[in-house]
């Protein structure tokens, strides 16, 4: 169960430190989260997982998307919150204690 409980972990914090790194540490900029995470070498479910997750702790808020015809995938446009950068940002503090959401950095990497 622990490492059911520090994968699911770490999808998350991937995914969360992919649009970090994506949008530039930028609460304003929104990205197709789905797409984010298939290139990431995140699955669909793991991904929804991880998605509704953040989204209910506040690390990411949920755009609409108006830029044409995205059908279903216009759902996971998100940006990050303050909250999600700060959350990104605990990790490297020190890389090997965990954080308030995730593992410790160092633990996650090897």
């Amino acid at each position: 169960m622990t490492n059911l409980i520090f994968d699911k972990q770490t999808e998350r914090f991937n995914l969360l430190f992919a649009l970090y790194k994506r949008s530039n540490a930028n609460s304003e900029m929104s990205f197709n989260m789905r797409d984010l995470a298939s290139q990431n070498g995140l699955g669909y479910h793991s991904f929804r997982s991880a998605y509704e997750y953040l989204v209910a702790e506040d690390l990411l808020q949920p755009r609409h998307y108006s830029g044409g015809n995205e059908g279903q995938d216009s759902y996971f446009y998100a940006s990050m919150t303050t909250k999600g950068m700060n959350a990104v940002e605990e990790s490297f503090k020190n890389t090997h204690q965990d954080s308030t959401y995730f593992p410790a950095y160092h633990r996650m990497m090897y």
